[in-house]
């Protein structure tokens, strides 16, 4: 299907029936509607606000691709017999605060040191059953846990940090601060990093563990949507986007440092994501 050119539609959310397993849409392509559905965790706002999509198929099995502006993400679809009415549209509110599932996401990471915690917990725990009966094998788990826990911890307890400080700052905003930003050009293992203009002075902005779709809308529109008031950790979103991640700013410097991103973050960096429906 991908051989194929993506067609421009109108479409809208379909309401929610009796069984929602499944996030439904409705496209109108051309003289017929079509009824999809598909797991959308982050589609409905956006489809809801743009109402209209780009599509792929669908093929002779009712097998379809979908893709929404705003999400880098292509959705695999299937066609559903089931009628089903449209949902009402929220009424667009200026200032809408980013969707409840961005805080939770800011909220997790802000624990995200128990992790390593946890892991380094239980490689203690293996070794000390591996000492008594003697197990090789045991000591060889519980050394590779331990080792992996030393690592991680002085990279996760800062992330931890920084999303810490971007939930209180999230926690306490009324509105959005719109900013021009230019985002240096990406380099495989280095931090994602930007120039913002902030009133009277020009700033530097890293993305420690930048998500996708931000940082897409961001090299697309030339502006940064922060949660707030500009601080030294911020919420970065965008309106309409259920997403949140953190930025933090830095009044000295106007280039990202030169050292490149510890290896537990660079797996996360745009540059290396790829979208799963293409790689297949």
């Amino acid at each position: 299907m991908l051989a194929q050119p993506w067609r421009r539609r109108p479409a809208t959310v379909a309401a929610a029936g009796e069984i929602a397993a499944f996030d439904r849409v409705i496209v109108f392509d051309e003289d017929r509607s079509l009824m999809l559905r598909g797991t959308l965790p982050d589609v409905p706002s956006l489809l809801l606000h743009h109402q209209e999509l780009f599509l792929v198929g669908p093929d002779e099995k009712g097998r379809a691709l979908i893709r929404v502006a705003g999400l880098c993400q292509i959705f695999p679809m299937k066609v559903d017999a089931r009628e089903a009415r449209p949902k009402e549209r929220e009424p667009g509110l200026p200032g809408h605060p980013p969707h409840a599932r961005g805080f939770r996401r800011l909220r997790r990471g802000a624990h995200g040191w128990l992790y390593a915690v946890a892991t380094g917990a239980v490689g203690a725990v293996v070794m000390l059953l591996g000492l008594w009966p003697l197990s090789p094998l045991a000591l060889v788990v519980g050394g590779v846990l331990l080792t992996l826990a030393a690592l991680t911890t002085p990279a996760a307890v800062q992330l931890s940090r920084y999303y810490s400080q971007a939930t209180a700052a999230a926690d306490a905003a009324t509105g959005w601060t719109s900013l021009p930003i230019t985002l240096f050009p990406w380099e495989p293992t280095n931090v994602v990093a930007g120039l913002v203009q902030l009133p009277g002075r020009t700033v530097l902005i890293q993305f420690p563990l930048p998500n996708l779709d931000v940082i897409a809308n961001i090299a697309d529109t030339g502006t940064i949507w922060i949660w707030g008031n500009p601080a030294d950790v911020v919420a970065v979103g965008a309106p309409q986007l259920p997403v949140l991640t953190v930025g933090v700013l830095q009044a000295d410097r106007d280039k990202p440092p030169e050292e490149p991103q510890p290896w537990l973050l660079r797996g996360n960096d745009p540059g290396l994501r790829e979208i799963p429906a293409l790689r297949r």
